[in-house]
């Protein structure tokens, strides 16, 4: 048994609060009881908008936390207007995330702009501008970082400098009436691997503190998977007039189909064609003959039926089949004399001997097929 196979390790940047790989959550979330002792963690399992409408948030109370933490925040537009209202009576929300919806930066007047860091080239210093002396962290793989655009309008609280010792911010507060918005842009800090190089949790500390001491709401990346949450309905039935245009639509459509159905002539049911059966008379007839061993009858019905369809399609005369007949039949057939000659005088010989062979029969079938 080879015992030098390990398990691969997991890179996936998850951010899953309950797993154990490096680039997931767990050590961090299960240090939020310390961070706000005495005060109750409990998880947003769907999406924001679904958990703030079923009121399984005290938004009466003030100064409670919102967390997200995730390579990408992914939260719905629906979602995020419900937490503008959490926000705005006087909670806080901590979101750090490589890259945020348009929506989101849009609302909160703040851009992010990427940049990309070189695995040992690379040291990344994490700083406040607040605080004497940069608290430091080692990069694991190659990340792509984003910072934040310095404008006049947002309130810097922390950057990053890389190798060469460029600035760059990555941490702000956003005023959102009563409450605040901080925005980070490193959520790596916050992975297993990273917490587990000690010189991190000053610097965690440090982020953490500028949330008060209260309730915490922290997001649950994995989300139930019932939940509808970012669907665009959630949307539309979060917007009054949204919900009435759409209920009308519905009804227009509804009325539409029940006069529209009435109105359409009834489906006119199939007639099926008459199957033409004389074929099937003829093969089932000929079968019989031939199990009978009846080989001069079909011979005779077969010369019947020829001379049958030379009156009919070429109106001559078959009572004398003598030269002129032949002549004629030749011309209007468009075959050649001797050729039908021969056709002819096979004919005659088989009225007036008994053949009562299948090669007989064969020959006479191939005739008539040759001259047609």
């Amino acid at each position: 048994m080879n015992t030098n196979n390990k398990k691969e390790t997991n890179w996936l940047p998850t951010y899953n609060e309950k797993q154990t790989n490096p680039l997931d959550t767990k050590i961090f979330y299960e240090q939020l009881p310390f961070f706000f002792p005495n005060k109750s963690i409990k998880k947003i399992r769907n999406t924001f908008y679904e958990t703030y409408t079923n009121y399984d948030l005290d938004t009466l109370s003030l100064h409670h936390n919102y967390i997200n933490i995730n390579l990408k925040n992914e939260i719905d537009e629906a979602s995020f207007d419900r937490l503008l209202d959490f926000v705005k009576r006087g909670n806080k929300a901590f979101l750090s995330a490589r890259k945020f919806p348009n929506y989101i930066m849009d609302t909160l007047k703040f851009q992010t702009k990427p940049y990309t860091t070189q695995l040992g080239k690379d040291t990344i210093y994490l700083g406040f501008n607040n605080h004497s002396g940069d608290i430091t962290y080692i990069q694991k793989n190659i990340y792509i970082k984003s910072y934040i655009k310095d404008t006049l309008l947002i309130r810097k609280l922390g950057y990053s400098t890389s190798y060469n010792y460029k600035k760059r911010i990555n941490f702000i507060a956003i005023p959102f009436q009563k409450g605040l918005f901080y925005i980070h842009t490193n959520p790596e800090v916050f992975t297993n691997y990273q917490l587990l190089q000690s010189e991190n949790t000053n610097y965690i500390n440090q982020l953490i503190s500028y949330l008060p001491n209260s309730n915490t709401y922290f997001n649950k990346n994995q989300k139930i998977v019932t939940s509808i949450g970012d669907s665009t309905l959630i949307y539309i039935y979060s917007q009054p007039p949204l919900k009435w245009a759409w209920v009308l639509m519905l009804i227009s459509i509804g009325l539409f189909m029940i006069f529209n159905g009435k109105r359409r002539q009834r489906i006119i049911p199939q007639i099926p064609e008459i199957k033409n059966t004389t074929t099937e008379f003829v093969k089932t007839i000929s079968n019989l003959y031939l199990e009978t061993d009846e080989i001069y009858s079909i011979i005779q019905k077969e010369i019947t039926c020829f001379l049958e369809d030379i009156r009919s399609k070429h109106l001559l005369s078959t009572e004398k089949l003598d030269a002129d007949f032949i002549q004629k039949l030749a011309l209007k057939s468009n075959n050649e004399f001797k050729f039908t000659e021969e056709l002819i005088a096979m004919i005659i010989k088989m009225k007036n001997i008994n053949y009562t062979t299948p090669e007989d029969l064969n020959k006479l079938t191939k005739k008539i097929e040759a001259f047609y």
